[in-house]
């Protein structure tokens, strides 16, 4: 029998305080929850040699960095953890799932193939709006942890429309100030140190500018290299390349912008620098 839409991409209204936001996605999303715990439960012995256990226990390491880069996030994880009855180390974990598959070093291909993010700015565009597109290539098993949430924040943060795998507080989507957000997981050879991705890209769903988006994408250090394509109502679009140690911000050419796996930017070659 073939899904519809709806059972393909759910989606729910929420809002409240972090905690209410994080209760109401794990209770809703308790199916979907479960399942990304599954997923990723495999995906650490087999990219990792990992147990599950073993992977929450690297996952505590973010509790203070986390913290220190914003505590709301913190809360609406337990949250999550209290609505899918499950423990705040098994949020914690699904957060902080990249850095963590990443522990070994383990298929840091630097020609990996993956996602495709493109914008396209008004002057490109015959209706003269601003567009993004993503194509998200990962694995097919998680398919059935995708969901939607247009979340409403009582602490006076934007209104965001989130597209994520259930569990995960932060992944693509579009905020009510105008920021869109799309990412491309990009690989070097360190081990990971710093903010977990997707935390980071929470943090840029909570701006309201594009200064801000920035500078929740790079004030502090991330845990894994990634590339932001961030689109604005305003006609403007942006590319956020992250290594390890460093950042460059890349623009449109010919009002186009077209970000894969790949590190563009030549900071790539750059050593001993200090994020």
């Amino acid at each position: 029998m073939t899904k519809d839409v709806n059972e393909l991409f759910p989606c729910i209204d929420i809002s409240g305080t972090p905690y209410e936001i994080g209760f109401a996605h794990g209770k809703n999303y308790k199916k979907q929850v479960l399942h990304s715990i599954e997923t990723y439960k495999q995906m650490f012995k087999d990219y990792s040699g990992l147990t599950w256990d073993e992977g929450k226990e690297i996952a505590k390491r973010y509790i203070e960095p986390i913290r220190s880069y914003n505590p709301d996030y913190l809360e609406e994880m337990q949250g999550v953890a209290d609505g899918a009855e499950v423990t705040f180390e098994d949020i914690l974990a699904l957060n902080s799932r990249s850095e963590i598959v990443l522990q070994s070093g383990k298929n840091l291909d630097p020609e990996i193939d993956g996602c495709t993010s493109i914008g396209i700015m008004p002057s490109k565009n015959p209706e003269g709006h601003t567009l993004v597109a993503h194509n998200w290539d990962w694995k097919d098993v998680q398919k059935e942890a995708m969901v939607m949430m247009n979340i409403t924040q009582a602490n006076g943060k934007p209104t965001i429309h989130l597209i994520t795998e259930a569990g995960i507080i932060g992944k693509t989507g579009f905020n009510s100030d105008g920021i869109s957000l799309y990412l491309n997981a990009l690989a070097v050879n360190d081990s990971p140190d710093g903010i977990p991705l997707h935390l980071a890209m929470r943090g840029i769903l909570d701006s309201s500018t594009l200064t801000e988006a920035i500078a929740a994408a790079t004030k502090f250090r991330l845990g894994c290299c990634a590339n932001f394509l961030i689109g604005h109502s305003s006609g403007e679009i942006i590319d956020i390349e992250i290594s390890n140690n460093d950042f460059d911000v890349l623009f449109p050419e010919n009002g186009i912008l077209v970000h894969t796996n790949h590190f563009v930017s030549p900071m790539r070659f750059l050593k001993d620098k200090i994020h």
